[in-house]
């Protein structure tokens, strides 16, 4: 505790450790993803460790972990993590504090980091994670805000800039690459890997897009993939039958992140003629596949580097979105400023009330207070004006 405030509370104090794609390629983001149950495992570690306002974000740009507690300390955390899996030396993560942790979130939140502009799908995830930080017991006062203000901003920015016009997300960016590889050679059996919500979204892409062209579905949970199908009017795989099967596809599209690839170079004849879509961190396709005479092999990367091309619109109103983003981070620090004042008064009210021994007048201390209350809540009283309003309801009470 200092001056009556729980340090969880103090946004100078939350921290962000973590990689993205600015500074780490796609390989390295493959290595530092994080499946759900090893997000379960860091939450866990985090709540016995003491760390509270937790948060674990990890999608196909950026693997990143926001805490209340010194960046240096959750740079240890999380690398004591990862050293247990493999050796890190070499990566260097991205290190912020305080407002500038918070403005780094909601630069994610908001689509403005994303690797295809004003990219939404982030949000969803966004709110997995934090329903995983309140099931942990890890999301207190400060992250809920933080996550409040942070969509508040998104839901502004969508409704009054270009940053959200057309359906420009990974997903549709994806099957826009796909539809331009027709100049080149014929579209006329695919198949989906991954029928989770990610994957249900491109599946629905494709069948629009690609309404002549055989689709098959697998997924390594059976049902979900025969539900998909069934639902789309679509063809399904077993799971563990996709590597005998996949000269019978021209196109292979992964929206999945196992640990180790699924397809390997060694699983496809040297003369094979197929594209390959990897969608996945880590990535579902061994990158040496690329290599093999007729196979053409594009990431996550290469369709954002596709279709950021194609987003002029957004991009003009990036000095808008940026504007109305720093909007609300100073409504942050603004409720954080008046948090933090109403909870060191409140503590001062209590103390007065306990050294003077006078429970039967609460009401008349809590008048005397009332008003500095309220100065504070209007944004009328400096550090200063609240430590000589405290000092003069001290006076007229001893």
């Amino acid at each position: 505790m200092r001056g009556g405030l729980d340090t969880h509370i103090h946004l100078q104090h939350w921290s962000l450790a973590g990689i993205n794609y600015h500074k780490a390629d796609i390989q390295t983001r493959s290595r530092y993803a994080l499946n759900a149950e090893e997000c379960e495992f860091l939450y866990r570690r985090a709540h016995a460790a003491g760390i509270q306002n937790f948060l674990a974000i990890s999608t196909c740009n950026r693997t990143e972990f926001y805490g209340s507690i010194p960046a240096p300390a959750l740079q240890r955390f999380v690398q004591e993590y990862y050293h247990s899996r493999f050796v890190t030396g070499g990566v260097r993560f991205e290190v912020k504090e305080g407002i500038d942790a918070a403005r780094h979130f909601f630069r994610m939140v908001c689509g403005l980091d994303s690797q295809i502009i004003g990219d939404y799908e982030i949000v969803a995830q966004v709110k997995q994670a934090l329903k995983l930080a309140r099931h942990h017991r890890l999301a207190g006062t400060l992250l809920d805000r933080v996550a409040n203000f942070a969509a508040q901003a998104s839901k502004q920015i969508r409704s009054e800039t270009n940053m959200s016009a057309g359906k420009y997300s990974v997903s549709f960016a994806a099957v826009e690459w796909l539809a331009a590889q027709r100049a080149t050679s014929e579209i006329n059996n695919m198949l989906l890997v991954g029928a989770g919500s990610f994957g249900a979204l491109v599946a629905r892409r494709i069948k629009d897009r690609f309404p002549e062209a055989a689709i098959t579905i697998s997924n390594r949970t059976a049902g979900r993939a025969s539900a998909l199908a069934s639902a789309l009017g679509l063809a399904t795989l077993p799971y563990e039958d996709i590597t005998n099967v996949l000269t019978q596809f021209d196109t292979i599209i992964t929206c999945i992140g196992p640990q180790t690839p699924l397809i390997l170079a060694q699983d496809l004849p040297a003369d094979t003629a197929m594209r390959i879509v990897d969608l996945g961190i880590p990535q579902a396709t061994d990158p040496a596949t690329a290599g093999i005479p007729g196979v053409v092999r594009c990431t996550i990367d290469d369709i954002s580097v596709f279709y950021n091309r194609q987003m002029q619109k957004r991009k003009q109103d990036l000095p808008k979105a940026e504007a109305l983003l720093n909007h609300w981070v100073e409504k942050l620090a603004e409720w954080h400023q008046l948090y933090a004042s109403a909870r060191v008064i409140s503590g001062y009210r209590n103390k007065l009330q306990h050294l003077l021994n006078v429970d039967q007048n609460g009401d008349t201390i809590d008048r005397s207070f009332r008003p500095l209350y309220e100065r504070v809540r209007d944004n009328g009283y400096s550090g200063c004006d609240v430590l000589h309003g405290l000092s003069s309801i001290i006076e007229k009470h001893t």
